[in-house]
């Protein structure tokens, strides 16, 4: 009975200090996004450049790549992050843009251009197995309809 209580106590210790450790981590991150407050105070002006991560951010929220970058605490729940990577990418995109003014850099441009046509191409590939699925399905319909 002690030995589950005091195993009990480690581990709620264990993960309170998991949190501890993100929500410091969460306070550094943003640092950069104070110093960029202060600096428009100031009559600075930012363009923000979308990268293609934020892009995949986007199309796959609940990819494992876009919940490395909404899990606030390691042990939330993924349909936390997943909504958080929805809702953040959807401000950048949608709410950001009306604000202040976004670009994408050339290199980012050539990569975002390589996704797209990796996209049609998956795309087209799916269509063409579907396609062949679909025939033989009507073939099969058409033989037992003889």
């Amino acid at each position: 009975m002690i030995t589950s209580a005091s195993s009990e106590v480690t581990r709620e210790g264990r993960l309170l200090g998991d949190y501890v450790e993100d929500a410091a981590r969460q306070r550094l991150w943003l640092q950069s996004w104070l110093s960029d407050k202060q600096f428009i105070e100031a009559g600075g002006r930012i363009l923000y450049s979308i990268d293609i991560d934020i892009i995949k951010l986007y199309t796959a929220p609940n990819s494992a790549q876009s919940l490395r970058y909404t899990r606030i605490f390691r042990h939330d729940p993924d349909y936390l992050a997943i909504a958080l990577a929805s809702t953040v990418s959807s401000f950048i995109f949608f709410e950001l843009s009306k604000r202040a003014p976004q670009v994408i850099f050339p290199p980012l441009e050539a990569e975002l251009q390589d996704i797209y046509l990796a996209l049609i191409s998956r795309t087209d590939e799916e269509h063409k197995s579907i396609r062949g699925e679909l025939d033989e399905n009507l073939r099969k319909l058409q033989v037992a309809l003889k």
